[in-house]
């Protein structure tokens, strides 16, 4: 296809040559003469051209121009300079459609040159449209995402096609595909992805975008819920909805959805915001994507009018205060402050405790809390460090009653929305290992 144009000039430049050497022969000259050592062409255009296939009339011109002259002697050139140029006119006129030529003119010469003067014919391309056309194994949710990413691409493509004949599709077409797919792989819009392009030229152009996968792709993903206000068992359907709606992530190149990261998360915030229950409990939600074949979406979301969780706990290691069943309901009525009461109750031996308290929440890494153990006339105070949504240093003051071991510091590693394990001391000599369940 690339060579259709030289391949029809060609049939009638060998006919040509043939004629021409026939001619040459039948003169008999004995002066051996000076000859043809270059050509050159000079194309000349009454309107815009693109320069694609201006330079592709060039080439051809130059083919046909170097065929017929190249070596040839001059004066033998010069006596058959009119039958070439009124040849070349006719060969032009026929193969280059959406071209009118005018005239050739030929200059005979040691460098001679070959000056063509053409025309482009209406109707010319008006208008452009781009359709991506969707591929098996991608969420049919990034055709739109394509085309707004293709959206300057399809302006250029309209202001570049605005020159071209609708009559030159027969042989400008391929040409102009090479040069926007070369264009397109510059902008690398779709890292990953390999981009074919066909196009139908016409005075509404269509240019049919097809991205093929040409890296690694996603192939499971998983959404991690977590939160410090919420309790687990409301985070499981969030959870349940948002894993239905990662399937959109599967099968797209690793490299382009890290590319395009913030397209995720605002996907993922907007399925949210969609979420009645988000909204009526006012929650803070924060997207963090961790991008590979087996995808994680942690999603962090907090409420800023309620908090609430039940916990089960037990020791290994710790005889007192074993198993704990600890219940937590908070408000806040002012931004990142919170009123709460906390309830804790001791199986064996049976004991109830009640608290009641204000914290503050500082930034996303630390909380802070006072009250008092209205049971035991205990001042308490707690504190949180959120090293990450999964690893939490704590500290609490006046645990129990008894001086030796009244104050707690712990770490707690969350190994699923459920459970979480942690190592906790009294400051005093005691270590053990607790095991929570997160309800």
């Amino acid at each position: 296809m690339k060579n259709r144009i030289l391949r029809e000039i060609l049939y009638f430049t060998v006919a040509l040559t043939a004629a021409a050497n026939v001619t040459v022969a039948a003169q008999q000259l004995s002066d051996p003469g000076e000859k043809v050592e270059r050509v050159s062409a000079v194309l000349q255009f009454s309107g815009p051209v693109h320069d694609v296939l201006k330079d592709r009339i060039q080439e051809s011109v130059l083919n046909v121009g170097s065929k017929a002259l190249l070596g040839k002697k001059i004066g033998d050139a010069a006596s058959l300079r009119a039958s070439l140029e009124q040849v070349m006119k006719k060969i032009f006129n026929e193969v280059l459609s959406g071209y009118k030529v005018d005239s050739v003119e030929i200059t005979i010469a040691k460098e001679s040159k070959i000056e063509l003067y053409l025309k482009p014919e209406e109707p010319f391309v008006r208008g452009v449209s781009i359709e991506v056309v969707p591929q098996a194994g991608i969420n049919r949710q990034w055709i739109e995402f394509f085309e707004k990413k293709l959206a300057a691409f399809k302006e250029d493509c309209g202001k570049e096609l605005g020159s071209v004949p609708v009559g030159s599709a027969r042989w400008s077409e391929e040409l102009l595909v090479a040069d926007l797919r070369g264009k397109l792989a510059k902008e690398n819009l779709f890292p990953g992805f390999n981009l074919s392009l066909k196009m139908e030229l016409s005075e509404n152009a269509v240019i049919r975008v097809t991205p093929q996968p040409a890296s690694p792709t996603i192939r499971m993903v998983f959404v991690k819920t977590r939160s410090t206000t919420l309790p687990s068992l409301f985070l499981e359907r969030l959870k349940i909805d948002l894993s239905a709606h990662a399937d959109f992530l599967l099968g797209l190149p690793i490299e382009f959805v890290k590319a395009n990261e913030e397209e995720v998360k605002t996907s993922f915030d907007s399925y949210l915001r969609d979420n009645s229950q988000a909204n009526r409990l006012g929650l803070t939600i924060e997207i963090k994507p961790l991008i590979a074949k087996r995808t994680i979406i942690s999603v962090l979301a907090e409420s800023e009018k309620y908090s609430g969780f039940l916990r089960g706990k037990v020791s290994i290691g710790e005889e007192d205060r074993n198993p704990d069943i600890e219940g937590h309901l908070g408000l806040f009525p002012y931004k990142r402050t919170e009123v709460f009461g906390e309830v804790n109750f001791l199986p064996g031996p049976i004991e109830f405790q009640m608290d009641f308290g204000i914290g503050h929440k500082f930034g996303k890494h630390f909380y802070a809390a006072a009250g008092r153990n209205v049971v035991d006339g205990l001042n308490r105070a707690w504190v949180n460090y959120y090293l990450t949504e999964d690893i939490i240093f704590s500290w609490e003051r006046n645990v129990t009653e008894k001086k030796e071991d009244r104050n707690e510091g712990s770490v707690t590693f969350r190994a699923h929305d459920f459970f979480s394990f942690g190592l906790v001391t009294d400051f005093q000599q005691d270590v053990w290992v607790r095991l929570v369940t997160n309800l």
